[in-house]
């Protein structure tokens, strides 16, 4: 092989050596652009579904403004208020996700509980507003009073006022369906639709676009009820069996207390433990242990256990939420009643 060939042939190594680092730093950052993009086309989508959503609303109700004199005395049509019932409002941010909590003493914004737990006090009533769908008055249930968007916050009232319709408009909450969550809002006095909800810092906000709030301040009603009260806490370090948790479909653990429940029915709980004895059950993350499995390796804790007995919970047992085994009972009385 003469020499001109061997210099050719260096040269073609070189040059393909440097295409390849060329196109490897340059689809690295194509990559990063294409997800961007991505991200950006996903909250714009969502942003236009919203907003069609929330124009079709709002042809609908003119439509149903203009036909009020001929339907003033039918009742609103099955449906139309799927929500209606006591409900906990919970807050899907994407940093942070708790229920809103009323209270009487805060001027404006209420704090979200992001302990996981459901407590009477959380119960809010959504009242349907008849000839209105998908629109609720928000009652308080223990503080008794009714809840009003004001100014960068709600505002708890004794009662809904009768005197004109503007004066009802702040009551009057409407939940557009996105997705699986939903976007707040009431009309403001030039009838324009504002939506509102919390931030990432905890602050309350509004505006005329869904788009705001769409990362923050969506919320996820559940049902509440005496069987879905959960406390904070456990019932202390006796009388309890520890167990593992169900698995979700691609065989992952469950990470809240519901895991515990589904799993306590297979579970076994040893000769000794007499399952109709069982009260309350509670749930914290897995941890690791003091223990050593015979290979070295730490042992993690499991998430769930069974008590039976209720005594005293320890209210301050960190990370840890208990409810009752019997859906019948009330965790605020130790599952007794």
């Amino acid at each position: 092989m003469d020499t001109t060939t061997i210099i050719l042939i260096v040269l073609l190594i070189v040059v393909a050596a440097g295409v390849a680092f060329w196109y490897m730093n340059n689809q690295a950052a194509t990559l990063a652009e294409a997800e961007a993009e991505a991200e950006a086309a996903r909250l714009a989508a969502m942003t236009a579904a919203a907003e069609a959503s929330a124009a079709a609303d709002a042809d609908a109700d003119a439509d149903a403004d203009a036909d009020a004199d001929a339907d003033a005395d039918m009742p609103p049509a099955a449906g139309t208020h799927p929500l209606a019932g006591d409900k906990y409002i919970v807050v899907k941010g994407t940093e942070t996700t708790g229920v809103i909590v009323p209270d009487s003493n805060a001027t404006k914004k209420f704090e979200l509980d992001t302990t996981g737990a459901r407590t009477s006090k959380m119960v809010i009533t959504l009242e349907a507003v008849e000839g209105e769908a998908d629109t609720y008055y928000l009652f308080a249930k223990m503080l008794k009073k009714y809840m009003k968007y004001d100014n960068g916050g709600f505002k708890l009232m004794q009662k809904i006022p009768t005197t004109t319709p503007k004066s009802l408009k702040p009551y009057k909450i409407k939940f557009t369906s996105i997705g699986d969550e939903y976007a707040m809002s009431y009309m403001d006095k030039d009838d324009v639709q504002t939506f509102f909800g919390y931030k990432a810092d905890g602050a309350m906000t509004s505006d005329k676009s869904v788009a705001t709030i769409l990362t923050t301040g969506l919320v996820a009603p559940e049902d509440a009820g005496v069987s879905s009260y959960i406390l904070t806490g456990n019932f202390g370090e006796e009388n309890f069996t520890a167990f593992e948790i169900a698995v979700d479909d691609e065989d992952k653990p469950k990470t809240n207390i519901k895991g515990c429940l589904e799993a306590l029915p297979d579970v076994d709980l040893g000769e000794g433990v007499d399952r109709d004895s069982l009260l309350a059950v509670a749930y914290k993350a897995s941890e690791p242990s003091e223990d050593m499995d015979e290979a070295g390796n730490t042992i993690m804790t499991k998430p769930c256990r069974a008590y039976t007995t209720t005594g005293n919970r320890v209210s301050d047992g960190t990370g840890w939420v208990t409810t009752c085994v019997d859906e019948t009972k009330n965790i605020e009385q130790g599952c007794l009643l």
